[in-house]
């Protein structure tokens, strides 16, 4: 008897249908956690890494990640969106010499993107904030520093060889003016301004969690951190 046959694989249409077939092939094989990579059957892989991630990242940060402000109507809007936006091909053109560089600020990259500033990435998983510079040197291009950035500005720009950007939220006025003049100090050239949250936004998810500013552990995050994975209980019970 085949572990799974080829119509299991054909109907993978929903997220369930998906964590129902990893389940089943799991236990067959005995394996913590099964991943399938499926390129034109319409199953995307990011759809993978968020089962996964939600299997193995606590669920406090997995809620931070993956939810958002409000009813969270306006993140499945943008999702809905972006996911419109499609490349146009061009025929009949040379690409021997392909070339993604792109000129911004005064500044040349390899490639026209950059990592968005996302906050607490170390929390889902060790040196998370290590793997961006990391990359982010290997690929030229900017890594932007979270101002909940769970490493300091100052090591960012370190491990990144001064391809760090620094965001700058327009509130607690002391507490920016001192970000600048630290990021001034290290060596940063670009701020990037984030003006679309003008006050403390409410998250439904966090706060039900009590994953809140300041934040500070006590029994329901401990709780959270059962049955993860070594590396990022780790790091949490650290922080």
């Amino acid at each position: 008897m085949p572990i799974a046959t080829k119509s299991d694989f054909i109907n993978l249409s929903s997220e369930k249908k998906t964590e129902e077939l990893a389940e089943k092939i799991s236990k067959k094989l005995k394996l913590g956690h099964v991943v399938f990579f499926v390129g034109e059957m319409g199953v995307g892989k990011t759809t993978f890494a968020r089962i996964v991630a939600k299997k193995r990242v606590p669920k406090l940060m997995f809620d931070f990640v993956d939810g958002a402000s409000g009813d969270e109507k306006l993140c499945e809007i943008n999702n809905t969106a972006l996911d419109q936006i499609r490349l146009e091909p061009k025929v009949l053109r040379n690409v021997e010499n392909r070339n993604l560089k792109k000129k911004f600020l005064g500044i040349e990259f390899d490639q026209p993107f950059g990592f968005s500033p996302m906050g607490m990435c170390n929390l889902t998983w060790t040196g998370a904030d290590k793997m961006l510079a990391k990359e982010s040197i290997a690929n030229n291009v900017p890594a932007c520093v979270s101002m909940a950035s769970s490493t300091s500005l100052e090591k960012m720009y370190e491990l990144s060889e001064g391809r760090s950007w620094i965001q700058l939220y327009n509130f607690q006025e002391d507490f920016v003016m001192e970000l600048l003049q630290r990021a001034e100090q290290t060596g940063y050239k670009v701020a990037i301004l984030t003006v679309d949250v003008p006050i403390q936004f409410r998250r439904a998810k966090d706060n039900k969690n009590g994953f809140t500013v300041p934040f500070k552990i006590g029994p329901k995050q401990m709780l959270s951190l059962i049955h993860i994975s070594e590396p990022t209980r780790r790091y949490a019970i650290s922080y």
